[in-house]
C-alpha cells in the first residue's frame, strides 16, 4: 500500500483505504468471495482506486469519486475495464462498504451487490 499524501482531499477518504474482503451476490455468477484493495490515486489525490473489483485481477482497477455531500459515499462513474463496462455506487456503513454496481461485457449485463469488510477470517 502506498503512503498517503497529506492533504484534505485524501483525509476524507481514509476510512475507505485498505484491503477489503468482498462477499458478492452476482445475478450471473452467483455468490463469490474475493479481496479488493482501495487506495489513493497516485496522480489525482481526490480520487480513489479499487483494484480487483468483480475479481477482474489485481492489476485492474476502477476509479471512484467520493461524494461532496456525504463523505461516506462514492460513485463508480461509467468506465471500461478489461472489456467490461462498470458503473455503480457504494456507501460506508459502520465498518462495512455496501456496493451496488453493474457490469456489461456487451453480451450480458450483471447486477452485483457486495458487502466488504476489513475483518479477514
Amino acid at each position: 500500500m502506498k503512503n498517503l499524501p497529506e492533504n484534505d482531499d485524501v483525509e476524507k477518504g481514509n476510512d475507505f483505504i485498505g484491503d477489503w474482503l468482498v462477499s458478492e451476490k452476482s445475478s450471473i455468477l452467483g455468490d463469490r468471495v474475493y479481496s479488493i484493495i482501495i487506495s489513493v490515486d497516485s496522480v489525482k489525490n481526490n480520487q480513489l482506486n479499487i483494484q480487483n473489483l468483480y475479481a477482474l485481477g489485481i492489476e485492474e482497477y476502477v476509479y471512484v469519486e467520493e461524494s461532496t455531500f456525504d463523505p461516506n459515499s462514492f460513485t463508480i462513474p461509467s468506465q471500461t475495464v478489461s472489456n467490461h463496462s462498470i458503473s455503480g455506487s457504494g456507501t460506508l456503513i459502520d465498518d462495512q462498504i455496501e456496493m451496488t454496481y453493474f457490469v456489461d461485457d456487451s453480451n450480458v449485463k450483471d447486477t452485483v451487490k457486495t458487502t466488504c469488510t476489513k475483518d479477514f477470517p
